[in-house]
């Protein structure tokens, strides 16, 4: 006699099985691989989307893909939650500390003695970005011109060097600057600097 139960949808299947085996599936699946299941079903959605993926993820792939991985994943992230996690175990992977989306702090005893990763130029949603006293040279980029939400921006006591960037200008929120105590930052002042309306302090010693 046939029976009248009907097979279970994917969704349900998927449902049956513990979110933890799930997980240890799924994190081997590279992020932009896996950004995609999540119209699938719900139940792959939940997953792909929660922080729990992210940090999986995260500790099998970063090392291998470094920047690229992080601007690519970070940037086209299906959700807050997995976003912030992301950027906040990439980050401190580096000795770096994102306390939040919208607060990026860089300093003493953390001392690279190389450029400011490029990574951060992304964080397009900084309100106070403090990179300070450790030591970080290469050129102030013109991508900074990227992050209009921030209110402060300080660069100090480095060995940046080379003009300061006119794309600062861009920056209509800023409220304090300071790039103070780089020796061998050079050249005039950017006219563009002007524009900052909203500027309270501004720091170039």
């Amino acid at each position: 006699m046939a029976s009248n139960q009907s097979k279970p949808t994917l969704s349900e299947t998927m449902q049956r099985v513990p979110h933890d085996v799930w997980l240890s599936i799924m994190r081997w699946i590279h992020p932009r691989a896996a950004f995609r299941l999540a119209t699938v079903s719900k139940a792959f959605k939940n997953i792909i989307y929660s922080s729990s993926y992210a940090a999986a993820t995260l500790a099998i792939h970063w090392q291998k893909e470094e920047d690229n991985l992080f601007q690519a994943v970070y940037l086209s992230a299906p959700s807050k939650e997995f976003q912030d996690t992301f950027a906040r175990m990439y980050l401190t992977g580096r000795n770096v500390y994102l306390i939040n989306r919208d607060v990026l702090v860089i300093r003493f005893p953390w001392v690279v003695k190389h450029s400011i990763p490029q990574s951060v130029w992304s964080l397009v949603d900084l309100k106070l970005l403090v990179i300070m006293s450790i030591l970080c040279n290469g050129k102030i980029p013109r991508d900074v011109g990227n992050l209009k939400n921030l209110n402060i921006l300080c660069l100090s006591c480095n060995r940046l060097s080379g003009s300061i960037p006119p794309e600062l200008g861009l920056l209509q929120n800023l409220k304090q600057l300071s790039l103070n105590s780089n020796p061998e930052l050079s050249g005039t002042i950017p006219s563009e600097l002007g524009n900052l309306i909203l500027l309270e302090k501004l720091n170039l010693r």
